[in-house]
């Protein structure tokens, strides 16, 4: 690039910069209604925009090898610290860079993104980082033996949507075409599935709770549902009931099981949560789960002094 095109991109950021300042202290009051609807859509056409330009910047670190360099072993860290990211951001960066900036091949050639039209759409500022996120997550679950043209098609419809609707439905639409690609559920494999599964557990907040999320697997669903058909049932291994059965062959004294049933206020996703616990509770006590590292498996519970004063 010669100088002047250097030039350009510093004194781009610079007027960019120098923009957001006056948008930030200039007084939004004298503006018509009119006059301020318009102005907010271009802000945001040019918050969309931008997204475009952070694309690209995180694809010429990584062509530059600036995380290497810097000795960090990922592109993600490396934003992390250098712009004071969180993991979450960085890494939803890195990937939205994968697939919506223009890639560069082995040989040095010059391609595309792996989504044209949604990268296009953003380029334009016609949607927004929800809207992009989205159709990558739909087109990714697609079934691998689905053809170029089907996802290409799939892309499409998805962007053009997206032009004109709200990012909350374009998981509704996903599902009509996936149902259209695949109407018989007999494209998509245990291949695709075993892709998806996992499960994630949150890290643990000063309140001690912790999130979960995941995708499970046909199999760990069906097994799931068992279990949860039979503890998680109102009065079913409730920790505030002494009286309330925690077993299969308690649950079996029909009328202990009514009483108890009566007397549990707990939401549905509150038994669930007991119901799961009482198990692995169960198979922990049992010594079911043998060492881990030479020692037994079992749980380790933490308490303040307030903690247990409190409970005393």
């Amino acid at each position: 690039m010669n100088l002047r095109g250097e030039t350009a991109i510093v004194d781009g950021a610079h007027a960019l910069l120098t923009a957001v300042r006056t948008l930030a202290s200039e007084s939004l009051y004298p503006l018509t209604d009119g006059e301020f609807v318009e102005m907010m859509g271009e802000v945001e056409c040019a918050m969309r925009q931008l997204e475009t330009v952070k694309h690209r910047l995180i694809a010429d670190t990584e062509r530059r090898s600036l995380a290497k360099n810097a000795g960090f072993s990922k592109t993600s860290i490396y934003l992390e610290r250098t712009l004071r990211l969180s993991h979450a951001d960085a890494l939803a960066r890195v990937r939205a860079a994968e697939t919506l900036s223009p890639q560069v091949t082995l040989q040095g050639v010059d391609v595309g993104p792996a989504l044209p039209y949604v990268a296009l759409a953003q380029e334009e500022g016609a949607i927004s980082v929800d809207h992009a996120r989205r159709i990558a997550w739909i087109i990714k679950r697609l079934p691998e033996i689905a053809t170029d043209e089907e996802k290409e098609n799939a892309e499409r419809i998805l962007t053009d949507y997206a032009r004109e609707g709200s990012p909350d439905v374009l998981p509704g639409l996903g599902e009509e075409i996936m149902a259209r690609i695949d109407p018989d559920g007999t494209l998509t494999t245990d291949k695709d599935r075993q892709r998806f599964r996992g499960i994630t557990l949150g890290k643990q907040r000063v309140d001690g709770m912790s999130p979960l999320s995941g995708e499970f697997t046909p199999e760990l669903r069906a097994v799931l549902d068992a279990l949860l058909a039979k503890f998680a049932r109102p009065g079913m291994c409730n920790p505030q009931d002494r009286e309330s059965p925690c077993t299969a062959a308690a649950a079996e004294d029909l009328e202990v099981l009514k009483a108890a049933a009566k007397r549990d206020t707990r939401t549905a996703a509150q038994r669930n949560h007991d119901a799961l616990l009482c198990f692995l509770r169960f198979d922990l006590d049992d010594g079911q789960l043998g060492k881990h590292r030479g020692l037994p498996v079992a749980a380790v519970i933490t308490m303040s002094l307030a903690e247990v004063e409190r409970a005393a």
